[in-house]
């Protein structure tokens, strides 16, 4: 009986299937799966927009569960990357279900990775290696609940690296170990390893929930960080909405470390110098912008609290932070001019930053000469606001600080600088063009109405001297230091003071007046009033060239020339005193003051009346150190200065 059409036709339909399953078991038998690797190399490659290459076997084991194994895939780059693979891999197993896949979902039992050297790369334009054709987005999952069921993964003996050409960031990872499995009750995805970054060692630790949890688009995947960068600590728990894309980052972070310098620089940014601190605060990534809100801890012996952003949706990176401290230690505003932490007794530091303090301590030199970091200055922008209700542990008396720092392409500005000093107000305003080399900087510095009483009596100077002094420093100079700019500066330093008053035993010991200086010993301290008070100093390749020293009392006129080197840190003034009252006890003789900044030297100018000065010796056991000028006499013949010409006259005005 002849079989109806339809018969032959379905059992040709039930056949065919059978015969390419059966030739697809048969071909890699006589021929194994070498034939495959050229076409699914290219395949790979287009799909993913970059070279794909198998150097090495490709063998598939076909059943319930197939295995690929590939060896030797080489994954290439963009031309602009730095070498010609993205990655390299020795050795790649990967497990698939595939009756899942009949189910419409696809299960990988597990992925084997080792041997994995692995370059990822982000341009200063945006590109970024791993996104070399734009279309590969179109297979990435949109969704986490769109990602395959992995079961189990292990990454052994690999590499990465990271570079960001645009924020200078970057990080090297070696002998990385990824482990994890899919039981959804207990965190089994962990990742840690070991590297550098910005040539530091760098170790890290993030586990994460099951793998099963990365699926879940209903809940946050938890996520506990810990890491150390040198003395650097880090530790966090938190969440992420977008794990896969390390989107919605909620983070409790702590923070500790020597110096948040190392900290900004891992990230490709700089910042000074500070002693040890330790911070804690909320750390969160909405789109490409990351905040760290909530902070509150210490920076050496000052507390610290605020917020601070970073923007990466910018061409540069674009910091904006607003911080404030109650009780700020001076010593901790010494980085900010290039001082290194530990300068003072007590003073939280690290061990290199005391070595760094006493090398400082055992110059000659007093000027800083710490150097800006020129090139991480030039990868970001940033906006910072500082303030500081009070200051402590200060030789002289400043009040509340108000500092704002603007930083756009490479030019740092520090204004406005507000802080109160010795009663009265100081406005700074300090900007450094790091554009050109060397860096130039110009310093303008106005100070108002600043109490000479206050000022002298933190000194230890009590009822010496009273008044309201103002002046103003105007310099401009090449160097990436503070030391080199001021060494090359040029500008203007005034001082003025009219009206106030001064102790008449320290005027008559400065006219060299003794019969007088005498008189007031063991009695009670009388002062003289003071007309004006003059000083003014032209700057030029800094050396400060005295055009007018001059301090007008109705006892005593004061006048001084000379110079300061801000290049050599040296004085080189001479002071003469004129009694305006004539005494048998009096001599004109200079004081001068020479050495360094560090060690200056005060004595009398080597002459004829020096050689006179043996009296000064029976003096000196009862008078102060002035004493030593006492010896000398010559009638008064100084004259009323006119104040109002030398008052408009100076820069402080």
């Amino acid at each position: 009986m002849r079989r109806k059409w339809w018969a032959w036709a379905l059992a040709g339909v039930v056949a065919l299937p059978s015969l390419l399953v059966g030739a697809l078991f048969a071909v890699p038998m006589i021929f194994g799966w070498a034939w495959l690797k050229d076409p699914l190399s290219t395949q790979l490659g287009d799909r993913l927009g970059y070279a794909v290459a198998i150097d090495g076997d490709l063998d598939i084991d076909l059943g319930r569960i197939v295995t690929l194994r590939v060896s030797g895939l080489r994954l290439g780059n963009p031309e602009w990357a730095h070498r010609p693979e993205m990655a390299q891999i020795e050795r790649l197993v990967v497990e698939l279900a595939p009756l899942d896949l009949l189910r419409g979902r696809l299960r990988l039992p597990r992925i084997e990775l080792t041997g994995a050297d692995i370059e990822l790369e982000r341009a200063a334009d945006g590109r970024q290696n791993w996104q070399a054709n734009p279309a590969a987005d179109a297979v990435a999952p949109e969704e986490r609940g769109d990602l395959p069921v992995i079961e189990r993964i292990d990454i052994k003996q690999s590499r990465v690296v990271y570079r960001d050409a645009a924020s200078g960031f970057g990080i090297e990872a070696e002998a990385a170990s990824v482990e994890g499995e899919a039981k959804a009750d207990q965190p089994h995805l962990e990742i840690k390893g070991t590297g550098t970054v910005d040539d530091r060692p760098f170790t890290f630790a993030i586990v994460g929930g099951s793998i099963l949890a990365l699926r879940d688009n209903d809940e946050p995947y938890p996520v506990t960080v810990t890491a150390d960068l040198g003395d650097t600590h880090l530790e966090g728990k938190g969440t992420m909405t977008e794990p896969l894309r390390a989107r919605g980052v909620d983070v409790e972070l702590s923070l500790k470390g020597g110096s948040v310098r190392q900290l900004f620089a891992a990230l490709g940014m700089t910042a000074p110098e500070t002693p040890p601190y330790a911070i804690k605060g909320r750390l969160r990534k909405e789109g490409e912008v990351w905040s760290f809100a909530d902070a509150t801890g210490t920076i050496g012996s000052s507390d610290i609290a605020g917020w601070v952003k970073v923007d990466a949706t910018r061409a540069r990176q674009h910091l904006t932070a607003d911080l404030a401290s109650r009780s700020l230690d001076f010593y901790d505003l010494g980085p900010i001019l290039g001082l290194p932490p530990g300068l003072a007794e007590g003073q939280p530091a690290t061990e290199e930053q005391r070595r760094a303090a006493a090398r400082l301590k055992a110059s000659p030199r007093v000027l800083p000469n710490a150097p800006l970091d020129i090139e991480r200055l030039a990868k970001f922008d940033a906006d910072v606001r500082f303030r500081a209700q009070a200051v402590k542990n200060i030789p002289v008396p400043i009040s509340p600080v108000d500092l704002t720092v603007d930083l756009k392409q490479s030019v740092l500005k520090l204004a406005p600088f507000r802080f109160g000093f010795s009663g009265g107000t100081a406005n700074a305003a300090v900007v450094i063009d790091a554009r050109s080399r060397p860096v130039r900087t110009s310093y303008d510095v106005k100070m108002s109405d600043m109490s000479l009483d206050q000022l002298m009596a933190r000194l230890g100077l009590k009822d010496v001297a009273s008044g309201r002094v103002r002046a103003r420093i105007k310099l401009e100079g090449a160097g990436d230091t503070v030391r080199e700019s001021l060494a090359t500066s040029n500008g203007t330093v005034g001082l003025a003071m009219g009206g106030g008053a001064i102790s008449q035993l320290a005027m008559e010991a400065a006219g060299l007046d003794i019969a007088e200086t005498l008189a007031f010993l063991g009695r009670k301290e009388k002062t003289v009033q003071v007309r004006c008070m003059v000083t003014s100093f032209a700057v030029q390749k800094g050396v400060m060239d005295a055009r007018a020293i001059v301090l007008d009392t109705t006892d005593t006129v004061l006048t001084g020339r000379g110079a300061i080197s801000l290049r050599n840190e040296t004085l080189d003034l001479e002071l003469m005193a004129d009694p305006k009252d004539w005494s048998p006890l009096s001599v004109r003789t200079p004081i001068e003051l020479k050495g360094t900044f560090k060690s200056p030297k005060p004595g009398i100018k080597p002459g004829a009346a020096v050689a006179r000065g043996a009296a000064a010796v029976a003096l000196g056991a009862i008078l102060t150190p002035l004493a030593s000028v006492l010896a000398f006499i010559d009638p008064g013949t100084g004259e009323d200065t006119n104040c109002g010409a030398l008052l408009n006259a100076t820069p402080a005005q």
